[in-house]
């Protein structure tokens, strides 16, 4: 008996499997709609008046990038072509093909707001994310991140700088927002791994870097009291910087980086014992540390130079933690005590006036290398090194001090008398330099009295445009505002200032206060690496050349 076949003939169209032996043909159609059907899961097709809007709205957005330089949402090409995209998304509401577009279309005319929604859109009916998709997200979260946070909408800004971070995580702009975000909450922790991306991904110094790794160490409260003292120190306010530091070594005794500046204003105050007793304390916690180990030798040197024989020798303050009020230190002190003053007579009343805006000063610091009467009088034959230092000079917008650099001179606060008719030599290494634009580099030297303008040199004789060594000298006398320097008093500091060539300083801050600041381009001076030595030289002494 025949069995007829009578299915032979199957309907793919329906895929049913009826028969066990489909033709070729019959097999073929069937795999074609399995694949059809497998891809609309993931893709379905537009309506067909959705696929003509979206169609319309691509050759619309076509024809505007040959029209237009610069594109908008206000161009009669872009305008007909976000409304046609806007068609398509509402004809096929599920489908993402028509959001994705209107998230390119808006943000290639800067529409960001709009761009984000439609972004949003897309990802949320399953739009893939390629390379594309991924710039333009970065992009569209970047201007509304930083727009919100620069404008005080800080929570608002961090979703925006979250996604840009998940499609480009070294990106120093989110990086730096949301490191600065956590410390708004004052998370230190999670602050630091944005902190460290923006190390890694700049080479310039970034204070705000600095200022996470030491909260994250050591507690905000410290970090700031340390960083304080720094700008004290800077300022010439050295009671201010110490008490500044006793109260972040307080809070951290572990802060190595603040008992090692203490110790080192210890020693511009001349009190060996307590730059010993924290060179100590440094050396607990470093045990090898160069810079303490040579700092504690000097400190402990200096100790055994002054003898009670010696009615002039002077110790001028008291090192954390304090020493009993009345009674002289022992000459040896064993660590972890108190550091020990050297066995001295009552010291003397300072005869040096305490800045205004000191309380606290400490007592006269006396003339190196050795103590000298008060008041310190000094009949120097010998040059004298003002400066010796290598500097990153960075526009005051990237943190750095722009156009006006401050060193501050301890030991130049005695009588400088011997100087006002010598000689200044100084000379300029520069290491790197962003362009060939002109620089003019002076010096200032900076009294103790604020109403009496710093004596500065001819910042002519000292210009460059490229990298190299550059020398000149010129006379204390002929200094700009050196007749009104009471010299006896001393200096406190040594300012250096950066001018263009037609001697602007190069600032980018409104205290330069002139309008000729608009048109500099910082870039073409920031960052630029230099040596810098200054070197005064008295009346009769001969100039022995650089160290």
């Amino acid at each position: 008996m025949r069995v007829l076949d009578t299915h032979r003939s199957c309907s793919v169209g329906r895929v049913r499997i009826v028969h066990p032996h489909l033709t070729v043909r019959c097999l073929v159609g069937l795999l074609t709609v399995l694949l059809a059907i497998a891809g609309s899961a993931v893709a379905e097709p537009l309506p067909p008046d959705a696929a003509e809007a979206l169609a319309r709205a691509q050759r619309l957005a076509a024809n505007a990038h040959l029209a237009y330089e610069r594109h908008f949402p206000d161009q009669a090409l872009w305008r007909d072509a976000l409304a046609a995209g806007r068609e398509a998304a509402s004809l096929a509401p599920d489908a993402a093909a028509p959001l994705r577009f209107l998230g390119q279309a808006y943000t290639t005319v800067q529409w960001y707001s709009r761009a984000w929604a439609a972004w949003q859109g897309y990802l949320d009916r399953g739009g893939a994310i390629d390379a594309q998709v991924e710039r333009q997200l970065v992009v569209v979260a970047t201007w509304l991140g930083v727009t919100a946070f620069d404008g005080g909408r800080r929570a608002d800004a961090v979703p925006y700088l979250e996604t840009v971070l998940r499609f480009a995580p070294d990106d120093v702009s989110a990086n730096e927002r949301m490191a600065r975000w956590y410390l708004d909450q004052g998370a230190f922790d999670q602050a630091l791994p944005h902190a460290e991306a923006v190390a890694e991904s700049t080479s310039t110094f970034d204070p705000l870097v600095d200022h996470v790794r030491r909260g994250a160490r050591h507690g905000g409260s410290a970090a700031d009291a340390y960083e304080a003292a720094v700008e004290a120190r800077s300022a010439g306010r050295f009671s201010t910087a110490i008490s500044l530091l006793e109260s972040a070594t307080e809070a951290a005794p572990g802060f190595a980086e603040a008992w090692l500046l203490m110790a080192d204003l210890h020693v511009a105050l001349d009190d060996p014992a307590a730059a010993a007793d924290a060179y100590r304390r440094v050396l607990a916690l470093l045990p090898e540390d160069g810079a303490a180990l040579a700092g504690l030798e000097r400190a402990l040197a200096d100790l055994d130079t002054a003898t009670p024989s010696d009615p002039e020798a002077t110790v001028t303050t008291a090192p954390p933690p304090p020493a009993a009020p009345s009674a002289p230190a022992p000459s040896a002190p064993p660590p972890p005590a108190p550091a020990p003053a050297p066995e001295t007579t009552t010291a003397p009343t300072p005869v040096e006036p305490a800045p205004a805006n000191e309380t606290t000063e400490a007592a006269t610091q006396p003339a190196a290398p050795t103590p000298t009467a008060a008041p310190p009088s000094v009949s120097r034959e010998a040059p004298l090194l003002l400066v010796d230092r290598q500097l990153e000079h960075r526009a005051a917008s990237a943190g750095g001090a722009g156009a006006f650099t401050f060193i501050a001179t301890p030991p130049l606060q005695l009588d400088l008398s011997s100087f006002a008719t010598g000689t200044l030599y100084h000379r300029l290494e520069v290491l790197s330099k962003p362009s060939e634009a002109p620089v003019r580099y002076q010096v200032c030297l900076v009294p103790h009295d604020i109403t009496v303008s710093p004596a500065c040199s001819d910042a002519s004789r000292l210009a460059f445009t490229a990298p190299g060594v550059f020398a000149t000298n010129q006379s204390v006398a002929s200094l700009s505002g050196a007749s009104s320097i009471a010299w006896r008093q001393g200096i406190t500091s040594v300012m250096l200032v950066l001018r263009n060539h037609e001697n602007t300083p190069v600032d980018d801050r409104s205290l330069v206060g002139t309008g000729e600041r608009a048109s500099i381009d910082m870039s073409a001076y920031y960052p630029m690496t230099v040596r810098y030595q200054a070197m005064l030289v008295p009346a009769g002494a001969s100039f022995p050349g650089w160290p």
